[in-house]
């Protein structure tokens, strides 16, 4: 055991071991006149034949017989008499070795064999412990092969995905092929086998093209090379079949979660189609009957209609058609968010500049609301989309516009800290309770106010929430000063000494 894969120290052993136990021989006869001087040989022997195998515990019964009759038997020192009575000495000393030796293989052999098993329950426990974080196909077959790799089974490993025309996709680290293996890779690929069922190919390369499946249809296909060692090749064989198994019910896991998260997604998708149709079915029409009855009015009672009557008529057609603009415009924005592909422009703006473009957008709807501003001078410059911006401020001006009392002032107050800029609107209306605060932001969901004031279309804000988002900004809901009102506080990033780098561009550029 000792010596094992060990071969040259195994017989070197061998030999030295009879050779170390003469002088301790030859002190037993001193202190005990008349002992069994050929126990220290068998002990010799004993633990070479523990330590090493059958072959050299025959090899060191030789040798210790050899060294006893030399030694220890007269005439000392020579080997041209061999005595009758040691012949059973040597015929012992063999066979202990012989059986030694036997058992010692045996048990080296079971021991082995425990310590694979050991090693292959570990790494499965350890794959088990990875697949479940693994969530897509492609995290399932990566850590396979690092399973297998780093279990000393293969001497590569990787895993690939064949499309319909037979393309070859790695799925793990690209890796150079041969016309062969790229040939039992799509033969591979066309073999469905259940979970838990495995069949390989191996071409003239040694490389073996394993199909791995999810119990429905094959997702990959497992090329592996196996090491070159004393195991063999049907053993490692099995290993990999133990693996791919429980790999497959992993890849079926992931195939029913993703199945789920589909369904859901698809639910979710009719739910809000169903809330978009009932939104535009509503919110579209109330502003097309006002122009469709202001513009009846006016070409039915042209004549009948004096001049301020005209103005009032084509007012309500003006604002209405806004109102519309404004609608489908929020549409088109949350159609953006809600696929994930909001571009974001950016480029370095100046917080006034935009806000000036915002007041002027805003004025039409002020109906005797002032506006106070109350900015910190010398802000930094905001490395954001301003058209997007322009909408967050003017969605949440038309909210404060909408639900608070006739000709009350509304507040913009903009300050800097610990590296954003904090931008909060104050309105003097009824507030919003603490328990909606939070889905105010979702789609389609108004607040009720009573019937003072109609209700919107649910957009504005979620679009806010949205775009603050993916600048990297909050959207927060605070009572208004003395707990009168409503405060939405937008803060934004602002890196003060990009915003310079940002303003000396700028600068270069004009010129």
């Amino acid at each position: 055991m000792l010596f094992h894969n060990r071969p040259l120290l195994s017989y070197a052993a061998a030999i030295l071991a009879p050779l170390a136990a003469t002088p301790i021989a030859f002190l037993v006869d001193m202190l005990l006149p008349g002992s069994n001087r050929s126990l220290v040989y068998l002990t010799a022997l004993l633990i070479v034949a523990v330590a090493t195998s059958i072959r050299p515990a025959l090899l060191c019964a030789v040798t210790s017989f050899l060294a006893f009759d030399y030694f220890m038997s007269e005439p000392h020192f020579s080997l041209t008499e061999l005595h009758r009575h040691n012949i059973p000495t040597i015929g012992f000393f063999l066979l202990l070795a012989a059986v030694t030796g036997h058992l010692t293989s045996r048990l080296r052999q079971q021991v082995m064999a425990l310590q694979a098993r050991e090693h292959i329950n570990q790494a499965q426990i350890e794959l088990s412990k990875q697949l479940l974080t693994a969530i897509h196909k492609k995290d399932v077959v990566n850590i396979l092969c690092h399973i297998l790799r780093d279990m000393g089974v293969c001497r590569r490993c990787f895993a690939v995905e064949v499309d319909r025309y037979g393309g070859i996709e790695f799925l793990t680290e690209p890796e150079m092929l041969t016309t062969a293996d790229e040939k039992a890779i799509r033969s591979a690929a066309k073999t469905f086998m259940p979970a838990g069922k495995f069949t390989d190919e191996r071409t003239d390369t040694g490389c073996y093209s394993v199909p791995l499946s999810d119990g429905r249809s094959i997702v990959a296909v497992i090329g592996m090379s196996f090491r070159e060692d004393a195991t063999p090749v049907e053993d490692k064989l099995n290993i990999v079949r133990l693996i791919l198994h429980q790999t497959s019910l992993a890849l079926g896991r992931t195939q029913l979660v993703a199945d789920l998260q589909r369904e859901r997604l698809e639910k979710e998708q009719e739910l809000l189609r169903s809330a978009l149709l009932s939104s535009v079915s509503h919110d579209l029409r109330t502003p097309l009957a006002a122009m469709i009855g202001a513009t009846t009015s006016l070409l039915d009672l042209e004549e009948s209609l004096d001049r301020e009557q005209k103005h009032e008529l084509l007012e309500s057609v003006l604002q209405e058609s806004q109102r519309l603009d404004r609608y489908i415009q929020n549409l088109l924005d949350m159609t953006r968010l809600g696929r994930a592909d909001l571009e974001l422009d950016r480029d370095w703006t100046a917080f006034e500049d935009m806000l000036s473009l915002v007041l002027k957008r805003v004025r039409p709807l002020l109906r005797g609301h002032t506006i106070q501003t109350e900015i910190e001078p010398d802000l930094p410059l905001l490395y954001v989309n301003a058209a997007l911006i322009e909408q967050v401020m003017f969605n949440v001006l038309e909210n404060a516009v909408k639900f608070s009392p006739d000709a009350s002032p509304l507040t913009i107050s903009v300050r800097r800290k610990n590296g954003s800029v904090i931008i909060d609107i104050a309105d003097c209306g009824p507030g919003i309770p603490a328990q909606e605060r939070e889905r105010i932001f979702d789609m389609f969901y108004t607040v009720r106010r009573g019937d003072r004031h109609a209700a919107g279309t649910g957009l504005g804000l979620t679009i806010t929430h949205g775009v603050v988002s993916a600048h990297g900004g909050t959207v927060e809901v605070l009572d208004g000063p003395d707990g009168v009102g409503t405060v939405m506080r937008i803060t934004l990033p602002a890196d003060e000494q990009q915003s310079l780098k940002g303003a000396g561009n700028a600068e270069d550029t004009g010129n």
